[in-house]
């Protein structure tokens, strides 16, 4: 016959709360994962921004330079404009996220 003790409850509970406070640690370690790669992610897109915006300014200036005709130079600085705006909206995007990251959440 077995005799139920309090021991093996105790021991049980001390089990039990050890997986738990593992499950709590494990949680806060993806919060914290996740937390560094969107910050990762955020600071990488907002470089590729600003490499963009100069390679853009670059292009500008190159077809700019490059063509002789006066046509050719309003299509190329058009063209080259519209591309720049879109990289500074990325751009803009970008820190308007991280000063205001709720903002994000409201959108998905």
């Amino acid at each position: 016959m077995i005799h139920p003790s309090n021991s093996d409850k105790t021991q049980l509970d001390a089990l039990i709360s050890h997986g738990m406070s593992y499950r709590q640690t494990n949680n806060k370690f993806t919060e914290s994962y996740k937390e560094q790669r969107q910050s990762f992610l955020l600071k990488r897109l907002q470089l590729q921004a600003q490499i963009m915006f100069a390679a853009g300014l670059t292009l500008i200036a190159f077809f700019l330079w490059a063509n002789s005709q006066l046509e050719g130079k309003i299509y190329a600085f058009k063209i080259g404009i519209v591309v720049e705006v879109f990289t500074l909206v990325c751009w803009g995007l970008c820190k308007t996220y991280r000063e205001h990251p709720l903002l994000a959440e409201t959108l998905k």
